[in-house]
């Protein structure tokens, strides 16, 4: 099936609403905003919910909550969603009281691991261009790359979820969005292992993929962590000091593109980022390329590389392209923070490494976290 027909069957999982027509309805939610949600029901709505669950595990709520009506009204029961079986013949609803993609993410990675895909979502929304980018034109534009690049992929369920981006980012509905079973980084055939050398381009604060990453390779691995925000480096040092799990890894202060320069940068924030083409920083960081990295520090073979580097994969793989041909990694990129990165990488990549398996999962309920997993044969 070619790209254009997959966009027709694209199914709107998360759709933004309470469903009036619906005659039951459960309401998941978190522990704090339990109170909000049922108020911002209102007595229209509340008639046709018949109970809430709650998301977080270990959370202390009430057994029971009276809706907007008060203590004349019904009480509906509270349960725990890890706990109590979510009834099949009622809509479900994932509520939050004011706008968070973070919150919506936790719920819906919540419910997707009880093989919940399709679910409302009752939550005021804004435009907010990083987390639901708007782009009516991108199929039309770009249809001989984007098909060329769904072509390249192994199997349904990455067809699917690439399929699923093009018609969110045309639309600028993340209700389209299809969340992947598994966790970001460890798809079931591309993920690193016991062994492994692994370069990691872009590390997060509290170095949660990084401590999955250190138990994964094991004692005999090695972790190479590349971090060139001053801020995120310190953040990620203070996190590794101390931590026995973590001996393996070492943060390198350079940030990965395709040649040795120092480039403006953007510091501070999940959105830490090179500030390209004139733009003004409010820092100066060091970068150097991955096939230098390797071979001052004659690593002989790299087993798993991973990046998120914030706009900069395309540059950074340009400069790893001996490390790739030589070592055939396996490999995790990021391809959402750049309109051209889904169909720009994939086939930069099949150039490079072309007997190869791609796989394309999803890790949100909006824009981020879309990774091309890719395995040489």
């Amino acid at each position: 099936m070619t790209l254009k027909k997959m966009l027709r069957q694209a199914p709107l999982l998360r759709p933004l609403g309470y469903p009036v027509w619906s005659r039951g309805v459960v309401v998941v939610c978190f522990a704090k905003d339990l109170a909000a949600v049922a108020a911002m029901l209102g007595d229209e709505f509340y008639t046709s919910c018949r109970a809430f669950f709650i998301v977080d595990q270990g959370s202390r709520s009430p057994r029971e909550i009276a809706g907007p009506a008060g203590p004349s009204g019904a009480r509906l029961p509270v349960r725990k969603l890890f706990g109590d079986p979510l009834p099949l013949d009622a809509d479900i609803a994932l509520a939050l009281p004011s706008y968070g993609w973070n919150k919506l993410a936790a719920g819906a990675c919540a419910l997707k691991t009880l093989g919940f895909d399709a679910f409302h979502v009752l939550m005021p929304m804004r435009r907010d261009e990083w987390v639901s980018p708007y782009w009516p034109d991108y199929y039309e534009t770009n249809r001989q790359a984007l098909e060329r690049a769904y072509a390249l992929l192994d199997d349904e369920e990455s067809r699917q979820v690439f399929a699923a981006r093009v018609r969110a980012v045309a639309t600028g509905n993340i209700g389209y969005y299809r969340l992947c079973g598994y966790n970001e980084y460890y798809h079931p055939q591309v993920q690193p292992r016991p062994g492994d050398v692994v370069i990691d381009g872009g590390i997060s604060a509290d170095i949660h993929s990084q401590r999955a990453f250190c138990q994964s390779i094991g004692d005999k691995g090695r972790l190479y962590g590349f971090e060139p925000d001053p801020a995120g480096f310190a953040a990620a040092s203070g996190q590794i000091a101390g931590q026995d799990g973590c001996r393996n890894f070492q943060l390198v202060p350079l940030g990965l593109w395709n040649e040795k320069t120092a480039l403006p940068f953007a510091s501070g924030g999940d959105d830490s980022r090179v500030v390209a083409d004139g733009g003004q920083g409010n820092t100066v960081c060091e970068m150097t390329t991955m096939d230098a990295f390797v071979a001052e520090n004659a690593l002989e073979r790299v087993g798993f590389i991973k990046l998120d580097v914030e706009g900069a994969e395309m540059r950074a793989l340009e400069g790893a392209v001996a490390t790739l041909a030589r070592s055939r990694p396996r490999l995790a990129i990021s391809v959402y923070h750049r309109p051209e990165d889904l169909f720009v990488i994939p086939l930069f990549l099949k150039d490079i490494l072309p007997d190869s398996c791609f796989y394309l999962g999803h890790h949100t309920a909006c824009a981020l976290e879309t990774v091309l997993y890719v395995l040489p044969r």
